[in-house]
């Protein structure tokens, strides 16, 4: 009961800032009788601005995740930018405007499916020169007065119809994943969205544009701080996190490394999805069965370090002793994969001495202890407390 209320307070944690962010922007507009020329000034200022700080964190950090997203809202806003000065509110009527609001939210699509990981890889140079094709095709389009649209009541229905099927989409993934990335780009394309349909207001455009480009940005920066100290797949404190709560440990404590024997071999063997979904299975065991004061870190792929303060090696031996059993009697079904998978898993345990200086004595110990015997056998926690022996 207690790890259901965790995950359902760590949904909604997720789900609150950009909710919140989009929440605001809504209300400002519903509030805006009173807001001025110079009021949506500022709002295309922190539009401008937002993108500004993206693409420094796009080539300083070689994140893509959201790249081309933000290129390409913000080349559509440019545009309609453009046409609302040449055209005023006759925009609305223009085949340019019509194409470019059904054009988003199918490239948001697509980058929102298949997103580069990097800003600067293969994958970003075909996306850039993608859009560069696409936005030449609806230039000719558009000086041809083609319209990809069909209107109905004054709406753009085609567009409305491509904005809800990305904003469905973005929703399932948001339910299924749950995790910060998905509600972001939930809640950034129902403001893209509204902000395409008010466009001829006078601060619609620049007011739930900027929302999204705000959504993106506070989305980068959570991601960059939450990774510095968290694995970016597991969400386990990772090797940083460890190194440095291990300079605030108790004079008493023991240590413990798991590690999934043969893993280069399941590497080989897996897809990167199986893959992920078998640590994740794995890391899912020991969280069940160890104890609640346990701090688990993910210190490499596929190897797990364990800390328990106050506690002697003879405990720590019995519980990932209990922990190696049950993980070698499970079949692990993966996704697509034909059959379940069997592994097994090996560690070594250490306690904190009086003579030992630091934690990187505890843990070298633990560690040579598991290399030892894996020389010869996996499927081992080493070494054996002499009580434990027979």
């Amino acid at each position: 009961m207690q790890q259901r209320l965790e995950k359902y307070l760590q949904l909604c944690g997720n789900m609150f800032l950009p909710c919140f962010l989009f929440v605001v922007g809504l209300f400002t507009y519903l509030w805006s009788s009173n807001l001025t020329f110079d009021d949506g000034l500022l709002y295309h200022k922190i539009f401008l601005i937002c993108n500004a700080l993206l693409l420094l964190i796009f080539i300083n950090f070689n994140q893509g995740c959201i790249a081309f997203s933000s290129a390409s809202i913000f080349i559509v806003y440019l545009l309609i930018n453009y046409l609302k000065k040449q055209n005023g509110i006759a925009m609305l009527n223009t085949s340019l405007f019509n194409n470019l609001v059904v054009l988003l939210p199918l490239n948001l699509m697509v980058f929102y499916l298949i997103p580069p990981r990097r800003f600067l890889e293969k994958k970003s140079f075909i996306y850039l020169l993608l859009l560069a094709i696409e936005y030449i095709v609806v230039e000719f389009l558009s000086r041809c007065d083609i319209a990809v649209s069909w209107r109905l009541y004054d709406i753009n229905i085609t567009a409305l119809g491509a904005f809800l099927l990305l904003i469905l989409l973005a929703l399932s993934h948001s339910v299924s994943s749950g995790n910060i990335y998905d509600y972001s780009m939930l809640f950034a394309f129902i403001a893209v969205g509204l902000g395409c349909y008010l466009a001829a207001n006078p601060i619609g455009l620049s007011l739930f544009f900027g929302v999204a480009s705000v959504i993106f940005l506070t989305m980068m920066v959570y991601t960059l701080i939450y990774h510095y100290f968290y694995d970016e797949v597991t969400g386990l404190y990772n090797r940083k996190s460890y190194l440095r709560h291990a300079r605030n440990l108790p004079p008493k404590y023991s240590l413990g490394i798991i590690k999934i024997d043969s893993y280069d071999g399941l590497h080989k063997g897996l897809t990167t999805r199986q893959k992920n979904e078998l640590v994740a299975l794995v890391i899912e065991l020991l969280q069940t069965k160890l104890p609640e004061d346990a701090v688990l870190y993910n210190y490499s792929e596929a190897e797990f370090v364990i800390v328990r303060e106050k506690h002697d090696m003879k405990e720590m031996y019995a519980e990932l002793e209990n922990v190696r059993r049950i993980i070698a009697a499970t079949d692990f079904m993966l996704h697509k994969h034909p059959i379940p998978v069997k592994i097994t898993v090996s560690g070594g345990v250490a306690e904190k001495k009086r003579v030992d200086n630091n934690t990187e004595i505890v843990f070298a110990r633990a560690e040579k202890a598991m290399n030892e015997t894996l020389k010869f056998s996996g499927n081992i926690i080493s070494p054996v407390p002499r009580s434990a022996r027979h």
